[in-house]
Formats: C-alpha cells, structure tokens, sequence
C-alpha cells in the first residue's frame, strides 16, 4: 500500500476543496467554481469543462444562482481507489433542488472534480 503524500487525508483535503466550491458557488464566482474542475472533468451528458463553462455562465446571467444555497450535510464521502467520491450533496436556489455526486481525483498535487452527475 502506498502511503499518502497529500494533506491529513484524502477525504479532508476534499472536504476543503468542498468548502472552496461551495463559497465560489453561493457567490457565483465563475473563475472560482471552475477552478475546482479538472481539466479532463466530464458532467451527465459526456460534456467536458468547456461544456460546463457555458452552463454556468447562462445561469449566473439568467440570476439562477443568485441566493443558492448549498448544503453538504447529508453528503457522504468516501475513498474509492484513486478518488473521492462526494454523494448526495444539495443545491437549492429558484430552481428548486438539485442533488449532485462527484468524483475528486488528484491533479497535479490538488483534489478536482473529475466527474460529476445531477438530478432533481
């Protein structure tokens, strides 16, 4: 078994980059919220980071994350291999609720988001 070269552990060095990602969303700080995505992320339909980019630049025009509220205390994580895993985390704005799991893995020495999926 190789030992872990990171932080306290994966998962508290994912907690952290949580709370980055979580303040950069309630403050619809694009720049912020993608700097938590990896490079190679891909999101429920297949589309990458670009995808997402554009996603999120919509919605903060459209105001959809003004007042948006995320709640991480349900969320569970866990190690699975190279990653971690973050489920059934909530964001709730005038969308309604929205329900996410993400994958975080290791990219040049920080925790990213690799993948992620939704639903409502």
């Amino acid at each position: 078994r190789v030992a872990y070269a990171g932080g306290a552990s994966p998962v508290a060095d994912v907690r952290q980059q949580l709370a980055v990602w979580e303040k950069a969303l309630e403050s619809a700080k694009l720049d912020g919220i993608m700097a938590c995505y990896a490079e190679d992320a891909v999101g429920d339909s297949g589309g990458g980071k670009a995808e997402l980019k554009a996603f999120l630049e919509d919605a903060i025009a459209q105001g959809a994350l003004e007042d948006v509220d995320v709640d991480l205390d349900d969320a569970e994580l866990t190690v699975d291999g190279d990653k971690v895993r973050v489920r059934e985390l909530s964001i709730e704005g005038i969308f309604g609720t929205v329900y996410l799991n993400l994958d975080f893995a290791l990219r040049d020495g920080t925790w990213r988001i690799v993948r992620s999926e939704s639903w409502q």
